[in-house]
């Protein structure tokens, strides 16, 4: 039996729920969802609730009589914390964790906690994840996200741009200067025919409107979506865009990646967060 912890927002759940689907295929095991973070956040943590039921898979969830015998002492083994108990493992990202194929040979009972953002572990069933992570459809009654729909078809090549300040204000050297997107704009506008810019974000629509200068003319998605609590649509709306600025975020990671087909430019930001394992090898990096 393995288990993986299930925590963060919708992009972090997702990174999860791929890298269970992996242990699945490796393993042959029942692999098992943990959902007791959502229930035992800090105070000062970005509320944050389960959202992978967005999708039609069906996973299977731990029970507390399941988790109970994976606890133990602590010992670093590679990148990762490995605490061993009578009743198996207990597998706990360490900083700065790097890909580890390790992790998916383990034998007996393994409980996973950690955000596992390396495209690698699953690009041997990247075709099935694409699957797993299809959204809903934006409703034909939708008017404020038909809108955007129409807009991009009118476009020879729309880009999203993405920015995620908000919570990272909190992080020190986590919010990305405007300098990387002025960069990545120019860098876009060399590679691709009459760009289109669209630019995505939350809690941060006044910064956008008053000092967000990209020099060239930009369209702005708006809050509505974060304002309804229906972020996800956001996501669908970036994966109709055909090139991608992300931001160093699992957010607008994932729109770039379930979309991703030749032809299609993708800029992300240098050093992601802790390192760059989650940015995959035919994107561009660009230093911010």
């Amino acid at each position: 039996m393995k288990i993986v912890s299930i925590m963060g927002g919708l992009g972090n759940q997702m990174f999860q729920y791929a890298f269970a689907k992996v242990l699945e295929h490796k393993s042959g095991d029942a692999v098992l969802l943990d959902l007791s973070w959502f229930g035992a956040q800090s105070p000062g943590d970005t509320p944050r609730k389960y959202e992978l039921d967005l999708f039609r898979t069906q996973p299977k969830f731990a029970t507390k009589k399941q988790m109970k015998p994976l606890t133990g002492r602590n010992r670093v083994i590679r990148w990762f914390w490995r605490l061993t108990g009578k009743g198996g493992h207990l597998v706990r990202e360490y900083k700065n964790p790097k890909y580890d194929t390790a992790l998916l040979d383990m034998k007996g009972n393994v409980y996973y906690k950690g955000y596992f953002q390396c495209p690698k572990y699953f690009e041997n069933v990247a075709d099935e994840i694409r699957r797993d992570f299809t959204f809903p459809q934006i409703a034909a009654d939708d008017a404020f996200n038909q809108k955007w729909l129409k807009r991009f078809a009118e476009c020879e090549n729309p880009v999203f741009v993405h920015l995620r300040r908000g919570d990272y204000a909190k992080i020190a050297g986590w919010m990305l200067p405007l300098e990387y997107y002025q960069k990545a704009v120019a860098q876009m506008c060399e590679r691709v025919k009459n760009p289109t810019f669209f630019v995505f974000g939350s809690e941060c629509d006044d910064y956008i409107k008053n000092e967000f200068n990209l020099g060239v003319p930009f369209e702005i998605i708006g809050e509505e979506n974060a304002r309804n609590k229906e972020n996800w649509k956001d996501i669908v709306l970036m994966m109709h865009c055909k090139h991608a600025i992300i931001a160093n975020s699992t957010f607008s990671w994932w729109a770039a990646w379930l979309s991703d087909v030749d032809g299609r430019t993708i800029i992300a930001p240098t050093p992601f967060t802790n390192g760059d394992e989650i940015v995959p090898d035919n994107w561009i990096k660009i230093k911010r």
